[in-house]
């Protein structure tokens, strides 16, 4: 079985350097988690009743503010998890069922609910108004 390791222990996109800085706050960080499911591992998965158990326990310990499942942009299954995301070291033990079960792709993102959207915007144009004009 091969893994797909997406997740970002590389860090392509620094995210983990933003989850280190709220970690460092020791506050969370509203995450949305995205698991892309192999097709053959999920369908073994439905079919011994796994699938069922690992989003179960998945749900449980996230407690998520919403989650979604469709399929995602190659037509597999796929869930869409939104949580806060207490510490970075979290996200091996949260991946890896994904990894181990599904054979899954999984990403996690920082994410924004409109109150935040307009707090971060109020701050940027804070920001934005105190900066020196360079001509």
């Amino acid at each position: 079985m091969r893994l797909q390791t997406r997740l970002c222990y590389t860090d392509p996109y620094g995210r983990l350097g933003a989850l280190a800085y709220f970690r460092q706050r020791d506050e969370f960080m509203r995450t949305l988690l995205r698991v892309s499911m192999q097709t053959d591992a999920a369908n073994t998965a439905i079919k011994d009743g796994s699938l069922t158990k690992l989003m179960r326990a998945a749900l449980d310990e996230l407690k998520p503010e919403a989650a979604y499942f469709a399929t995602d942009r190659e037509g597999r299954r796929a869930a869409f998890i939104v949580f806060d995301l207490q510490n970075a070291s979290d996200i091996p033990s949260i991946a890896e069922p994904f990894f181990m079960a599904l054979n899954a792709s999984v990403d996690f993102s920082p994410c924004m609910n409109a109150d935040d959207l307009r707090i971060g915007l109020d701050k940027a144009t804070a920001t934005r108004e105190k900066a020196p004009v360079l001509n």
